[in-house]
């Protein structure tokens, strides 16, 4: 059996699984609080998707359940995971079943720990969970959330969702987050953001950190580098000893593809080092 789909996947304390359309009673199992929780459809030997809440596991997991065995496709709220699972349930007949796992972690950390998983699972799968990273079934497109009317569905002429396209490579650990070949990844020389170095405005993904450290205050990806470490200068934590590396990528990368490679990035960081990088997921500090 795959780690990933066992009890102690990355010495966590899983549930049993738990068939989407159990009674309100069976996920009585899962806990209240934070947690984690991983679907699969019934029997897989792969994971559909991979989610985290810092409110309550048990009522964030039954609104997901609930949502995806739907007639029509839900809406793109509350849950955006709910829409991918009914396009793939409904292309492939899956019927679906979920596990979790809770937690005491806080807000931020919890979301470094999903990004491990995500990376954990990408090193030992070679590929994505289904409906991950902003994924989407190729035949089908998303809906918007529910007060703009604007509903998902499959492609009645043909047309493809490029967010249905092929995973990136996982990124593989190798060094430290501050060297130039970090996660076996060209990245550019150390620079200043109080020298204004002329950044090409690219797809990338970049790392932050304070000289004479070595752990990471950031890890980021933008389709426009030179735009988003600009506004980056702007943060009341940047300071005139606060360095960064671009990792460039090509010109035609998805939008997922770019939030495959960052959440590989934090993943692998947060594995490494039992903490998420000092400024992730800190909004607009």
């Amino acid at each position: 059996m795959p780690e990933f789909l066992q009890a102690d996947w990355c010495d966590l304390d899983w549930t049993n699984w738990i068939s989407f359309n159990s009674s309100t009673s069976d996920f009585r199992q899962i806990e209240t609080g934070p947690g984690l929780y991983r679907v699969r459809p019934r029997g897989g030997k792969f994971l559909t998707y991979i989610g985290q809440t810092h409110r309550d596991l048990r009522e964030r997991t039954r609104a997901l359940a609930i949502n995806t065995i739907k007639h029509e496709m839900p809406w793109n709220g509350p849950h955006r995971g709910a829409p991918c699972l009914w396009a793939w349930s409904n292309a492939e007949n899956w019927e679906y079943e979920i596990s979790a796992t809770s937690s005491t972690l806080d807000e931020r950390e919890i979301q470094g720990l999903e990004a491990m998983l995500f990376w954990k699972y990408r090193t030992e799968a070679k590929k994505s969970a289904t409906c991950n990273h902003g994924k989407f079934h190729e035949d089908y497109f998303r809906p918007k959330n529910r007060k703009t009317g604007i509903k998902g569905g499959k492609f009645l002429d043909g047309e493809k969702n490029p967010k249905g396209g092929v995973c990136w490579p996982v990124a593989k650990m190798k060094g430290n987050p501050i060297d130039d070949d970090w996660m076996e990844l060209e990245w550019s020389q150390q620079f200043r953001f109080k020298d204004g170095v002329n950044i090409q405005n690219r797809p990338a993904v970049y790392k932050i950190w304070t000289e004479g450290e070595l752990t990471l205050d950031y890890i980021g990806q933008t389709t426009v580098s030179k735009s988003r470490l600009k506004a980056h200068s702007k943060k009341s934590w940047i300071e005139n000893n606060t360095l960064f590396s671009i990792c460039y990528l090509p010109d035609e990368i998805q939008d997922y593809q770019l939030r495959e490679i960052e959440d590989d990035l934090i993943g692998a960081y947060y594995s490494k080092n039992n903490e998420i990088p000092k400024y992730q997921f800190a909004g607009k500090q």
